[in-house]
Parts: structure tokens; sequence; C-alpha cells
């Protein structure tokens, strides 16, 4: 669904007259095409020059001062190239290796340095030598090596061989340093890779990220040193911090928060303010008193952030946009640490975007080093760095970690610590990522500077990505208590039980790694909300999992609130002595009864299908209650439910024998394994819903509104297996719709090749496949080849290989562009009007090869029941009626994208290519979505309609100065800019 279009860039230079009768359109769509996402976007071609003029007479100076200027420039390239002249010379002369775009690479046994060509500032290149252990250690004809292995830091270990580094010439923008390491040395043993630095005569750290494929570890350096050498760290003795809210009143009951063991206090209050001010009262600050009296080391924090989650990213902006906003905010914090007598500060800035990446650096840079010249220290908070390009929760799953806007080797060698917080990305915290995050981390921040922000309370996560503490009451409210899911049940039956909150099954999870249990629900406002609940046993495995790491220690967020689970302050404590294995910390379960009976245990792991107890032997009305068990107890809501003989013997199917045996295992803790439920016939006369997604965060807000289907779009040979599996185990279907290669299409054994991918997406679970996306019009289909029967015989190749590989995977013709009467009925060289396209597909039996017939719509301005003047594309019921009677109703009709767009929530006005739906507002998209859904479904018509589009955020303006045409794929999303979804509501008055 990419191309040119009335919803992008288009190569038609047709467009329509506009009919004055109809309120809010000013022109009519030319080619309406399915817009792209940001991430499916081609580059535009830059603009031509408007005359042309010799490029060399843009380079003539006019100007006297402009001559002196050139003839500078031009002296100064004959220095550079003499320069380059001469360094090859002596690289040549010394016997060094140069690097060039041929060699990119220069290796001795068991170490390399590879420069990119990109990265040469010069001529450059290297000598190396392998060092033994032993002659280094008595390197006594060489005083640098002595020096050298004197100097070794305590804690450090040399493992393997050193290698000496000659270099020659101008030293590259970034070399890459890997080491082997030796046989028979452990390769998750702390290692790191040291240098030493001749000037400094000091060793320093350069880099430990573990290549565990090929036993390497390497290190990004922008100064080659000398002597490279790997080290193994000796276990370093865990720091620990504690985070203390501002003084309001008396500050004992936080003072008895804090553990003994603490050696550091992070006194937050502070905030940053107006051209580089500071927001707050220093004289709030916690600054208890120490074992001997004297006050505890204290840093005060500086945050841009609060409690709630919200980032106030335009003062940071403002603050880094230029070298004097920069400057002002660091004597001001020069000012607050001296004036205070602090140590030294914490700076905790969310929202750095990836444009401000090198201001921020120069800003810690230069914080960093005025402090230091004082004796004080710099301690950075940066948000812990997301999973990019997975969409699965395994340590495996497919992607890389990134920090767009935090330059972690410039920060890391700048500050005194750097501070992870996990709270940001309960994701990654909470899962079994959290090992290759730290693993990562330590490969761009030296483990001896890398502290990690621990929450001990529970996390909730918006689905903007606002994060915010909550006590252990407050993250159980949402779940309720425990009921039974039929509100009347036979004596002595199985019974299975579910919480009264309105959260569904495939909402909730538990992760064995980090032992969280989680789940997800929609708010008051509509808006989507993730809950990680936090226990003593959760906060015991988090700190295990860190231990393992070797790094400097943690810092504990939250301690001082009165949510904690009662263990936490125990295992905090074993932490710091090295005790952890020794505190007992048991995971939570339900305990639920009914009435005065004995109550039935349910661990949090258990499955929501094996949520199953014995329902009493007596008859009667009973109160459920539901108590959940930690180191501290929290009484649930209840509920009732009537036991009668007249009631169903075995609930969901399940028999009376089979009672016994699940209440005895809901006693003992152990789930029973249940066969999971098969999903409906893919030829049920149903209608069913579904949304286009970016990704499945907002899964449950889809699920609020009757949707039962993600689809998300893949090209090439690409296989979503990760998004077919995540959105299963969300409790949704999954369409795909799939596009090949529109340059080989009409090679017939490319067609196979790819049918035979569609083959393997089928087989990877996709409950339907689009094959292809509007193949009528020249931005997927070659240009002069367009043809409903070409079409026809790649959906017959496919459809074979997909009911082969899954017979109950729904094979879905592709969806058409919308072509606005541009082709008056026929077909041209660069496309196809849909009708004719539909009608040449039927003429070769296409609905034979197909379960359902594929439509895009997307360029309503009207509500669905309305009809009008202009082609029948622009109008909901003449659009689905031409494709269903275009195969006699053989077969029902699937819409893969609808959708309405509005400017709504935006500040910048429509894109001019979208100005047919300049008059539509909020309420119109909320309402005619909910009017297309209820006229699916009482059609008999439509199997499916997916929304165009769930939660698209990209909201791009017109710019002429620039040739960019406009593209509000925001302004289609049923999730809007604050995380509200009208759209819900009114869908799921529709589809309940």
């Amino acid at each position: 669904m990419n191309g040119p279009s009335m919803h992008r860039e288009s190569d038609s230079n047709a467009s329509g007259g506009s009919d004055p009768g109809l309120s809010g359109f000013t022109e009519t769509p030319v080619i309406d095409r399915i817009p792209r996402l940001a991430s499916n976007r081609r580059k535009r071609r830059p603009p031509r020059p408007t005359r042309e003029t010799p490029r060399t007479q843009f380079l003539l100076p006019t100007t006297r001062s402009g001559w002196l200027k050139a003839a500078g420039v031009g002296f100064g390239a004959v220095l550079a190239v003499g320069a380059a002249l001469v360094g090859l010379h002596l690289i040549s002369a010394n016997g060094c290796s140069e690097f060039t775009t041929e060699r990119t690479t220069v290796a001795v046994e068991g170490f390399q340095i590879r420069v990119m060509p990109s990265d040469l500032a010069g001529s450059f290149g290297v000598k190396l030598g392998v060092l033994s252990l032993a002659d280094f250690t008595s390197a006594s004809r060489n005083a640098e090596l002595q020096a050298a292995a004197a100097s070794l830091p305590a804690g450090l270990t040399l493992v393997g061989d050193p290698v000496a580094v000659e270099t020659c010439s101008v030293d590259p923008k970034l070399a890459t340093l890997r080491m082997s390491i030796p046989p028979g040395a452990e390769a998750g043993a702390s290692l790191d890779l040291y240098g030493w630095d001749d000037k400094a005569r000091a060793w320093t750290w350069l880099g430990g990220e573990l290549d565990a494929a090929s036993r390497e570890v390497v290190a990004r350096v922008s100064r080659v040193p000398s002597l490279v050498a790997l080290m193994k760290v000796a276990p370093i003795p865990p720091a620990l911090g504690v985070e203390s809210p501002p003084v309001a009143g008396d500050p004992a009951s936080i003072v008895r928060s804090i553990p003994a063991s603490a050696g550091q206090i992070h006194a937050t209050g502070l905030y940053l303010g107006d051209s580089g001010s500071i927001v707050g009262d220093p004289a709030k600050l916690l600054r208890p008193a120490g074992v001997n009296g004297a006050p505890m080391k204290t840093i005060p924090v500086v945050r841009n952030w609060g409690a709630k989650g919200e980032v106030n990213r335009t003062l940071l902006r403002s603050m880094l946009a230029g070298e004097a906003g920069r400057v002002a905010h660091v004597n001001t914090l020069l000012n607050l640490v001296t004036t205070g007598g602090f140590e030294g500060v914490q700076i905790d800035y969310r929202g750095v975007d990836e444009t401000q990446r090198d201001a921020f650096a120069q800003f810690v840079e230069l914080l960093g080093a005025r402090l230091a010249e004082r004796g004080k220290t710099l301690s950075v908070v940066v948000p812990a760095p997301s999973l990019t390009g997975a969409t699965g929760d395994a340590a495996g799953a497919a992607g890389v970690f990134d920090s767009p806007g935090y330059d972690l080797y410039r920060i890391g060698r700048a500050a005194s610590s750097v501070q992870l917080d996990l709270s940001t990305n309960p994701e990654a915290w909470c899962t079994s990522q959290l090992d290759p995050l730290i693993e990562w981390l330590v490969g761009r921040v030296n483990r001896y500077k890398l502290q990690v922000i621990v929450p001990t309370l529970s996390v909730q996560k918006d689905a903007n990505g606002r994060v915010r503490l909550i006590g252990l009451e407050e993250s159980l409210a949402g779940l309720g208590g425990l009921r039974t899911v039929a509100p009347a049940v036979a004596p002595g039956a199985n019974v299975r039980l579910w919480w009264s909150g309105n959260i569904e099954p495939s909402d909730v999870r538990y992760d064995e790694n980090g032992q969280f249990y989680s789940y997800s629900y929609v708010d008051e406002r509509g808006i989507q909300q993730t809950v990680w609940l936090n226990t003593a046993a959760s906060l015991k495995r988090t700190l295990e999992r860190l231990s393992r790491h070797n790094i400097r220690g943690i810092t504990l967020r939250g301690l001082a609130h009165p949510g904690n689970d009662d263990g936490v302050m125990q295992v905090v404590e074993g932490f710091a002595r090295g005790g952890l294995a020794s505190v007992s910390a048991p995971e939570p379960v339900i305990k639920v009864a009914f009435g005065a009976g004995t109550p039935f245990s349910l661990p949090l792991s258990r499955s929501p299908d094996t949520m199953v107890v014995q329902a009493p032997g007596g008859e009667g009305e009973y109160e459920i209650t539901s108590v959940f068990q930690s180191v501290r107890s929290v009484t649930l809501d209840s509920s009732r439910v009537a036991v009668s003989k007249d009631a169903p013997t075995a609930e969901g199917g399940a028999n009376t024998a089979m009672a016994a045996s699940v209440a005895d295992a809901a006693v003992a803790g152990q789930a029973p394994q249940r066969a999971a439920p098969s999903l409906p016939g893919v030829n049920a006369e149903v209608f069913e819903l579904g949304g286009h997604v970016n990704d499945l965060a907002h899964a449950a807000q889809m699920k609020t509104a009757g949707m039962t289907w993600a689809r998300t779009e893949v090209r090439g040979e690409t296989l979503p297996e990760d998004f077919i599996v995540k959105a299963k185990a969300k409790g949704l279907k999954v369409l795909v719709t799939a596009v090949g290669d529109r340059n080989r299409v009409m090679d017939i054994a490319y067609r196979d090749q790819w049918a035979q991918h569609l083959g393997k997406i089928a087989a990877a679970g996709a409950d339907a496949i689009e094959v292809w996306s509007e193949p009528n019009y020249q931005a997927e289909w070659p240009a002069g080849q367009i043809n409903g029967a070409s079409y026809a015989d790649l959906l017959k190749r496919a459809y074979f290989a997909i009911k082969q590989a899954n017979p109950n995977t729904l094979v879905i013709s592709a969806g058409l562009a919308q072509t606005s009467g541009v082709y008056s009925g026929g077909c041209a060289e660069d496309g196809c009007d849909e009708l004719a396209f539909l009608n040449q597909m039927a003429a070769e039996h296409a609905q034979d090869y197909m379960d359902c017939v594929g439509i895009h719509y997307t360029s309503g301005f009207e509500p669905p029941s309305a009809v009008g003047a202009l082609h029948y594309s622009q109008y909901y019921e003449p659009l689905r009626n031409a494709y269903y009677g275009a195969f006699n109703g053989a077969k029902p009709v699937c819409f893969t994208a609808l959708g309405y767009v509005t400017a709504e929530d935006f500040s910048s006005s429509m894109p001019a290519k979208y100005s047919f739906a300049a008059g539509t507002t909020l309420a119109n998209h909320a309402a005619w979505l909910a009017e297309a859904a209820k006229l699916s479904k009482a059609s008999g018509k439509v199997r499916l309609m997916i929304v165009w589009n769930v939660d698209a955020t990209e909201w791009i303006a017109d710019d002429p100065s620039r040739n960019i045409e406009g593209d509000p794929q925001a302004g289609y999303a049923m999730i809007r800019p604050d995380g509200t979804c009208p759209a819900c509501e009114s869908l799921r008055s529709v589809m309940k």
C-alpha cells in the first residue's frame, strides 16, 4: 500500500474538479491509495534547479573579500594535500599498514583494528605487535612498558597477551578494536578492554562489549592507544544509593526508610527551569546524618519530569538549542553544588531526541569538566534503551538496543557515574531483555561507573509512554477480585475463575525471567494502561540478575513510599551484604475462598485457562473472597455466586470427573494441562473487526473497541513470525498484507518463488493473507503490464501455496487503489479503473482462488451512508457493492484498509492532497468508522473490516520550500495524540 496517491506523492498530473455542493470537499482525489506509514516511506528525489547555470559559476566569488577567502581555502587545501603526502611517506617509512577503501582491517593473532573509509580523517596506519605476558611484565629494556606494567590498577588482571600499537599519521574519527578471549577464559567473566595512555601515563577503559558468537571483546575509540590489553575485572562491592523525596514536615519517616547500608542519598525536588535556571527549594533536600553523626553523602537531583511521568521537553529543547543556553545552565548547576556544599550533582533529563544527541553530549562534557575542576562529581541518568526492530520479549528476539538521543560513549567518559533508569522501560526490566540490556551497556559505559536505578514499587505505563510508580494496593485495583465466570454453578462442580475488573485473559501475563505479573486495561479516559506488579520476590529476582554483571551498584527509587511490599527492606539488606540467596521472598499467590471454606491457593504464574477451583458441595449463595498474598497481604474485591443443583454441572465443557483433580492442583499450586481453545473456522458467516498497527502496544484498547484482528504489512520475503506470535499472545488474529517485487512480478519463476514465501507466512500462523496491494496502479505493478488477468495468475499460485501450508488461512485478494474515475472505466499504461480490473480478474475465475475480495477505502469525506454524484469509489456503499457484484456475490468482501482522516488535534492544516477531508472533525472520524462497521455487519456481504489505522503518530505538513508533500498518517489514527480513543467508544457500541 505504498506509492503515489492523494495520500502520498503522486506521479499523476491529472486532477478532478471540485463540487461546490459538497461541504468540506475541495478537490476530487485522482489516485486514492492507502497512505504509507513512515517506515515504508520512499525517499523523494531532490528538486531540480530552476535554471540551467553551470555549477562552476556558483563557486566563483564576486567580491574582493570573497577572492581572499577563496585564496585562503585554496592554500589550506594545498597544505592538507601536502600533509597527506607526508603522512603517506611516514606510513611507508615506518612500516605501518595503511587503512584504505580496500583495506579496512589490520590484524595480528587475536587482535584487530577496523577503520571504515568514512571514519578516516587523513592518512592513517598502524603497526601491531603481540607481547607475551612474560615480556610485558619483565620489560626491563623499555621504560614505557615498565611504567604500564607497574601501573596496572587494583582490581584488574591481565587476560592473554597485550598488543603494542604504533600509529602513523592522523588518528581516525572512529576505530573499532576487537580482541579474542583466550581459550579457557570464561566469556562472561567481566572482561573489558583497557588501553595505555602514554600521555597521561595511565590505563584507561576502552570498552567491554561482548561478541559471544566470535568470543571477542569489542571497543570503539576515537584515539588508538599505544597498548591494548584484555582485563578481568575483580568483583566490585556494590554501591547502594537511595532516592529521597523532598522534605515536607518531619523527615523522620523518610529517614527510617533508608537502609543502614546506603552510602549515598539522591535528593529529589529540583527541576529544570526557564533560561537555564533551576526550580525548587534546595533547603528541602533531605540531608540525613550518617552513622557517625556527620551528614550522609547527598547528591541533589535535577529533573525535567514529574511524578506522573510528564516530561518537559520544551525547557530541555530551549536549554540545548545553543551554546549560551548550555553554559548558563552549567553555571547554575555549579552554583547549586558550590553554595550547597554538595559533593556533586545528578541530572535526570528525559526526552532527549536524536537531533539533540550532540548538543546533550556537549552539555554533559562541559558540566563534567567544570565539576572535575572543583573536585566535584557528575552523575547522569539515562532512560533504559528500547529494543528496536523486535516484537517479542525474548532475549534472542531480532533487534538491537537503541538510545538515539543519548551518546552513551561520550556521556560515560564525561560523567563520574551513569545511572540507568529501569522504570522508563519496564518491558526490558521485567523480562528476559534485562540481561542483554546490561551486557550491551557495559560495552558503552565502564562497569565501574554504571549504576542501575531499580524501583521498589509497581509501575504503570500508559500508551503514550508516561510512567509512574504506584503502591501495591493501586497496582492490584485494576484487577478487582476473583469471580466465577458463570453467575450460578452446580455443587462440587469444576469452576473457572476470572478477575472482576475489565481484564481479558490475553491481557494478563507472567514473566518467569523477572517473576513479574502484568496486565493491561483501558482506563476511564479510554487510555490503555499497563501495570507491572513489583513484589519482594520480583525485586529479589531483579537484584539477583543485576549481581551477575559486576557493575558499580544500584539506586533504589520509591523506598520511602508506604505502598511497598513488606519484604522489600530485607531483600535490599541481603543484596548489600552479599547474602541475597539467604533472604526468603516467596512468590505471591491469590487465596480465594467460598464463604468460610478453606481457601484455594492460585499462583500468579498460573495460566488464565487453569484458574479453576471446586465449588462448595452445599447449595446456597456464597461470597467469594480474594486475598493477594505476598510477604504482605492485600484484600481484593469480593463477589457472589449461587450454588444450585439446577446450574450446569461443568463450566466451559469441563467434566465433573476432572473437578477433583483440578481442585487438588489448585491447593497444591500446580497447573493442570489443558488444550488451547480453537478459533472459529475461516468459513464462518461472521463479521469481524480489526486495525492496522505499527506495533501491538494498544492491543487492550483495540479489544475494547471490539477488534479481534491486527494487520501488518511485509515486503519482499520478510517473515513476520515475531508479530504473529505476539499478536496471538494478546488474543488477536493476524492479517498479513504481503507485497513482492514489482520489478520481478512478471517473471513466472519469481511468482512461484514468492507464492512459496506466502506459504511460509501461512505456516507461521497468519490467519489471513492479503496477496499484494493495489496492483491496478503503477506504483505497485509494472507500467504497461497492469491487467487483472495477470494479477489473477499470481493470486492462483499464491492460493494453492497458502492452502497447502495452512488450509485455515484466509486468502484475500489485493485491495485496489481508488482511481476516482481517472481512467474512465478502462485501463491505461499506468493503471486501471477498479471495476475494469475486477472484471478482468473475474474473467479468469479469480473467485475460485480467494476466500474474500479485498477493498481499500481511505478517501471518505462524508458518512458511509451518503451517496453523491462523484465516482463510485468515493462512497462506501457503491464501492462495496461494486466489488461484491464483480464476482456475482460468490465471495464476501474484506475491507483490508478503511479509514477517515481529520486534522483535529494537530496544529498544521490538512495537507493539500488531503483537502477533500479538510472539513472532517474528530467526532466525524469516530462516528463514521462506527457507521461503516454497522453497515458492514448488517450487509451480510462483509467478512472483515480493518480500520486504517490504529496508532500512527507521524503528521507531516506540506513544505513547498523543500518539495515535501504532506502526509497526515496520525490524522487517520484511532489513538489520538493525548492517548484517548474516541473511535474505540463508538465502535464498541456497534460490536457489543
